[in-house]
C-alpha cells in the first residue's frame, strides 16, 4: 500500500475528511479485528482503505453521510465479508467454523457492550500487536500504523529510520502474527505489564503527532492528543501493577496539552512558548497533570516519562517564559540523557544549554548532533541551529539554516513560521549592511 488514508483524503475538497479518516481508522481496524481475527490483519486494513478511498471518491460529489462513521465502518464489514467468502482457503473450512465466522460477522457493529477498560476496541488492538513473539520496534510500528493510522514516512520519522526498513519490520510482525496464530485476547497481569511499555512509547508518539503534526495544513491536531489521553486513563482504570510510570505519562500529556490553544495565533501560525499567550493555557489541565505527576511519585522506578513531566511542569508554573527555571530543566534533561540516551533528547536539552550558557555552547552541542546525522532529516535540528545563531548575531549562517529547515518541514505551519524566519534574516543583515556603510 503506497498510500495512507490521509493522503487518499488530500485528493479531495470535502473539507475534514483527513480528519473523520484518521478517527475512523483505529476505531474500524480494532473492532474489525476483534471480530475477525488477528490473522486477517492485512486483509482488515485493506479493507478499511477501500472503504475511505470510496469514501473520498464519493462524499464530494454525492454529499456526506448524516453518519459518516457509520457509513465507513458498514462498508468496510461488507469488504471484509465479501473478501473472505471470495477466499479458497476460507471456503474450504468445514461448514462448523465457516457457520462460527458468518454468525460473527452478521452481527451488528454497534451492538457490543464494553465490560470494562480493556475491552475497548483500540486498546485491545495495541495489547495484541505488543506480543512477546515481536520485536519492540514492530509492536510500535504495528500500533502506529495499524491502530493510529499512521503513514510509513510518519512511522519512520518517529524513529528515525529509513521507510524501506519500516516496511521491512510490518511485513515480518503480520507474517508472524499468521504464521503463530497470535490471538486477540486480553493478557494475563503479568504478561500485560511487559506489554504496557509498547502501548505506552505508541500512545506517545500518536500524542506527539497531534501535538505537532508532521504533514498538513493544522501544526495542532487536538483530537489525537485527546484520544491518547483517553487509551491512558483506560489504561489506569484497569489497574495496572505498576501505575506510577502511567501516571508519568499521563501528567506529561496533560501539562503539554494545556499550550494546545496558546500554540497558534489567530491565523494558525505557529507561536513558540516565548510568543505564546499563558492567559490561554488550560489551568484544569495544568492541576490535572499535577496531580498525575503527584501520584506517579509513589512508582517504584523512575521512567523518562517522569523527568518529561517533570520539566513540562518547570514551563507549566513559570508565569513567564523569563521566569522559567531553566537551571532545573537542563538538570533534568541531563539526568533524562543518562537513562534514556537519544539525539532528540539531546537536540531538546540544547534549548536549556542555550538559555543558561548562551548560543554559542548550545550551537557546539548542536555542531555535533548534526556530524553524527541521526537527525539528518529532521528539520527542528537546522531550525534550532539557525535560532541560536541568530541569537548570536550570525545572522547569514542563521538563514542558511532556516533554508535547510524549510526543506525538510512539512507541514504548512511550519513552513510559514521558517518562512517568516528567512524574511526577518534577510531584513536583519540588509538593515546591518545599510547601517556600517562606509
Amino acid at each position: 500500500m503506497s498510500e495512507t488514508p490521509q493522503q487518499y483524503a488530500g485528493n479531495t475538497s470535502a473539507e475534514g475528511l483527513d480528519d473523520v479518516f484518521r478517527d475512523q481508522w483505529r476505531k474500524l481496524v480494532g473492532a474489525l479485528t476483534r471480530r475477525f481475527s488477528p490473522a486477517y490483519l492485512d486483509l482488515i486494513e485493506n479493507c478499511v482503505q477501500e472503504a475511505m478511498i470510496r469514501a473520498a471518491e464519493t462524499w464530494p460529489v454525492d454529499g456526506r453521510p448524516d453518519n459518516a462513521a457509520a457509513w465507513l465502518r458498514r462498508v468496510a464489514h461488507n469488504l471484509v465479508i465479501d473478501a473472505l467468502r471470495r477466499d479458497t482457503s476460507f471456503e474450504g473450512k468445514s461448514d462448523a467454523i465457516r457457520a462460527h465466522y458468518y454468525a460473527r460477522v452478521d452481527e451488528s457493529l454497534d451492538t457490543a457492550e464494553l465490560g470494562g477498560p480493556l475491552d475497548d476496541d483500540v486498546l485491545k488492538m495495541m495489547l495484541i500487536c505488543c506480543h512477546a513473539e515481536l520485536s519492540e520496534r514492530a509492536q510500535i510500528s504495528l500500533i502506529l500504523r495499524n491502530i493510529c493510522g499512521f503513514g510509513i514516512g510518519e512511522i519512520a520519522r518517529a524513529f528515525h529510520m529509513r521507510e524501506a526498513a519500516i516496511m521491512k519490520t510490518l511485513t515480518r510482525a503480520r507474517q508472524t502474527i499468521r504464521d503463530k496464530g497470535l490471538q486477540f485476547a486480553i493478557p494475563d497481569n503479568e504478561d500485560l505489564g511487559a506489554r504496557l511499555d509498547a502501548v505506552n512509547a505508541a500512545v506517545y508518539l500518536l500524542f506527539n503527532e497531534g501535538y505537532l503534526a508532521h504533514s498538513g495544513d493544522r501544526l495542532v491536531r487536538a483530537e489525537l492528543c485527546r484520544e491518547a489521553i483517553r487509551v491512558v486513563e483506560l489504561i489506569l482504570a484497569s489497574r495496572p501493577l505498576d501505575p506510577g510510570k502511567i501516571h508519568a505519562l499521563a501528567a506529561l500529556m496533560y501539562l503539554q496539552a494545556s499550550r494546545l490553544d496558546a500554540r497558534v495565533d489567530a491565523k494558525g501560525r505557529l507561536l513558540t512558548i516565548a510568543e505564546q499567550d499563558r492567559s490561554r493555557w488550560d489551568q484544569r489541565l495544568i492541576r490535572m497533570g499535577l496531580g498525575h505527576l503527584d501520584a506517579s511519585m509513589h512508582s517504584t522506578s523512575q521512567s523518562p516519562y517522569h523527568l518529561q513531566a517533570a520539566i513540562a511542569a518547570c514551563h507549566a508554573l513559570a508565569p513567564t517564559f523569563e521566569d522559567t527555571d531553566w537551571r532545573r530543566i537542563l538538570e533534568l534533561y541531563d539526568h533524562l540523557l543518562t537513562i534514556e540516551p537519544s539525539p532528540t533528547v539531546a537536540l531538546n536539552r540544547s534549548v536549556a544549554v542555550m538559555m543558561t550558557e548562551g548560543p554559542e555552547a548550545a550551537i557546539a552541542l548542536l555542531s555535533v548532533l548534526e556530524k553524527e546525522g541521526a537527525l539528518r532529516d529532521d528539520h527542528l535540528l537546522p531550525a534550532l541551529l539557525a535560532d541560536f545563531n541568530r541569537r548570536a548575531g550570525n545572522e547569514r549562517e542563521a538563514e542558511a539554516h532556516y533554508q535547510k529547515a524549510l526543506t525538510l518541514a512539512q507541514g504548512l505551519p511550519e513552513k510559514e513560521f521558517l518562512r517568516r524566519r528567512i524574511a526577518e534574516c534577510s531584513h536583519d543583515y540588509t538593515s546591518e549592511r545599510v547601517t556600517n556603510r562606509p
